[in-house]
């Protein structure tokens, strides 16, 4: 039920209401700012439609319309930036921009223009917005939590790493030199970031410590199998002990031939792990150096022990391609020539990148960013082998060469995907009857004929917040920070798997709880000083002494869900006793439903029940920050569509 705080007390405004809700241009750009746009539907675009379109016909699927206009620019915003657009940025796009082209002008703007101001509103309320460094940031926190999880090490070596990663993507860095220096980067933490993501995976010390000139410092096993993941989207973990139970073509060698890759890389230093960094135990975490020994492990050789009990040993050899595996007789070995010049780690990152799933492996973990899964037959993206086969085939091998064609450039696979036919699908089902072209069945899933519902991570979440409560007074990055990283550890319980991996946050009725009861959002709600988004909206639609009650609901509705309140029936309302004015129940002690309105009908009812109450303004900014409040409660706001 949707529940309004009402001057103070929990109490329902008139009837019982249960919102069941439906998840249902141009401006100031530098020149300068955007490169040249196409002129027409891009080949790599028209790649993707074609190559999904032959895929619903042959699995005799139907996609769903089209999204609106409000909801694909929420939704773009949320993948590109990492919140969701103000109500100024989201009324530019739906209803003062105009051009046939305007979707690709959006995901371009949202990659490279660096001073833009919404056309929609007022030159008072609406501001600059450098959306190139949000998109930036945005991809800092996506690749920060895939690179190093959210548990392990101290803050302060996440931190460097994403300074490090802000940097990359600010520049728009090929993917391939982004990888090659995470690989070979050398130096301390604090003055090369990228040294942050090895040090943080070494795992356990080699013993007993007189075998570590022979065998190097540490067993690197988190290591290895992080780097295939995150790179490859190869899954080695369980290759450490034995073959692969459902991948027959990944065998135990496999994991270690990569792992003796690593045996010569050296850690300077201790990381503090986040476990020492907090409460009474907190301390600095001191820089880390990583740099490369020659003298250990000087044979290459490295030994690991089959379930027979039997030793084996092996010397670097990095996986195979998959190209090779489909083929008879055994993959040719990619092990160091003697005498290179080379360090190990060299050579490993020559490897995965010359490896034939490196550029597919990203392609398909960025499909999943934005579709919410990859194109296999199993939602996960990292996840390639005989077990969860690609569906998409020819458009994940096509798309994975224009990739490499076009230098590596990840705004260019941002701009193919977003304009892509696919992307721009509601997420509501086609209504159609399974067997006649319905997709509301799991198995539809990786045919993409509909937009999945995404979990919003803390990260934006937060961001998606503040822009919702507008929290201009926020100037200072550091109060920001301080406010942002007390938010996503209210929101987050890390929990591991042997291999020191998060699973996958998720929104959770107890997240909800933690905004609904929370301090800082009820603050922020209901602030005093008048700057509230509350007041900004009753500011806008006031007239004289009075408002335009449903300008400022539409407006509360757009900060928070872009969108306008609904005309469809989506609230149910209950008889009432004339006399207590508590709900009519039946014989089970359930309310009695009388009718079914829309959200629109809902609102305009309680405005005027309140007139006839004879309301004062104080009545009506109470109403509205109830309906705030419980807008951004829902599970709507919380979820990306």
């Amino acid at each position: 039920m949707m529940t309004f705080r009402f001057r103070g007390t929990w109490r329902f405004l008139g009837a019982a209401a249960a919102f069941a809700i439906a998840l249902a241009g141009s401006g100031q750009i530098k020149a300068a700012d955007l490169p040249p746009g196409p002129a027409a539907v891009q080949p790599q675009t028209t790649i993707i439609n074609e190559e999904l379109g032959k895929a619903w016909a042959a699995a005799e699927l139907k996609p769903s319309k089209k999204a609106s206009d409000y909801e694909f620019v929420r939704r773009v915003f949320i993948d590109i930036v990492g919140r969701i657009p103000s109500a100024e940025e989201a009324r530019d796009y739906a209803e003062v921009d105009t051009r046939p082209n305007k979707k690709a002008e959006l995901v371009r703007r949202l990659l490279y223009a660096k001073d833009y101001k919404p056309k929609s509103g007022s030159a008072k309320e609406n501001k600059s917005n450098d959306y190139a460094l949000e998109y930036a940031q945005n991809f800092k926190n996506i690749w920060g939590v895939w690179l190093m999880t959210r548990g392990g090490v101290a803050e302060a070596y996440h931190e460097n790493l994403e300074v490090w990663l802000e940097e990359q993507f600010t520049k728009n860095r090929p993917w391939n030199e982004i990888v090659r220096e995470l690989l070979t980067a050398k130096g301390k933490t604090n003055e090369n970031g990228a040294s942050a993501f090895m040090v943080s995976h070494f795992g356990e010390a080699v013993n007993p410590p007189e075998k570590r000139k022979e065998d190097g410092n540490f067993d690197m096993i988190p290591l290895t199998s992080r780097i295939t993941k995150m790179f490859l989207g190869v899954q080695t973990n369980c290759l450490q002990c034995h073959d692969h139970p459902f991948n027959p073509e990944w065998k135990q060698d496999n994991f270690w031939g990569v792992n003796a890759f690593l045996r010569q890389t050296v850690r300077e230093g201790t990381p503090v792990t986040k476990e020492q960094n907090t409460g009474k135990k907190k301390r600095d975490a001191l820089p880390v150096t990583l740099t490369d020994d020659p003298s250990i492990n000087s044979t290459g050789r490295i030994f690991f022990e089959r379930r027979t009990g039997i030793m084996f040993a092996t010397k670097p050899n990095f996986l195979p391609n998959l190209a090779d595996l489909e083929k008879e007789g055994t993959p040719p070995r990619k092990s160091i020539s003697s005498g290179s010049p080379k360090s190990r780690r060299e050579h490993l990152a020559e490897y995965v990148l010359a490896h034939d799933n490196f550029a597919k492996a990203y392609v398909n973990r960025m499909w999943a960013h934005f579709f919410g899964r990859g194109m296999n037959e199993l939602p996960a993206a990292d996840d390639f082998g005989g077990h969860n086969k690609v569906v998409h085939v020819d458009m994940l091998n096509k798309l994975g060469e224009e990739f490499v064609k076009y230098g590596y450039d990840t705004k260019k696979l941002i701009e193919w995907i977003c304009n892509s036919d696919a992307y721009a699908l509601s997420y509501q089902t086609n209504g159609l009857a399974d067997g006649k072209g319905g997709n509301a069945k799991d198995e539809a899933a990786p045919y993409f004929t509909r937009m999945a519902l995404k979990s919003m991570s803390p990260e934006v979440l937060f961001e998606s917040l503040e822009t919702a409560t507008r929290i201009d007074s926020i100037k200072d990055e550091a109060t920001k920070k301080t406010k942002k990283d007390q938010w996503i550890n209210k929101l987050v319980n890390s929990f591991g798997d042997d291999e020191g991996n998060e699973v996958n946050f998720n929104g959770t009725i107890i997240q909800a709880l933690l905004m609904m009861n929370g301090d800082e959002l009820n603050f922020e709600v209901s602030r005093k000083d008048g700057t509230s988004a509350v007041d900004k909206a009753m500011n806008k639609y006031k007239n004289g002494s009075s408002y335009n009650e449903m300008g400022v609901l539409n407006e509360l509705y757009l900060m928070t869900l872009t969108r306008k309140p609904g005309t469809t029936p989506t609230i149910e309302t209950y008889v009432k006793n004339a006399k207590t004015g508590k709900d009519v129940v039946d014989a089970k002690g359930k309310p009695v439903v009388q009718s079914r309105m829309s959200e629109t009908a809902f609102l305009q009812a309680k405005l005027v029940e309140m007139k006839k109450s004879g309301a004062t303004p104080a009545h009506y900014k109470a109403f509205f920050e109830d309906v705030f409040w419980s807008l951004l409660n829902t599970s709507e706001f919380m979820l990306n569509h």
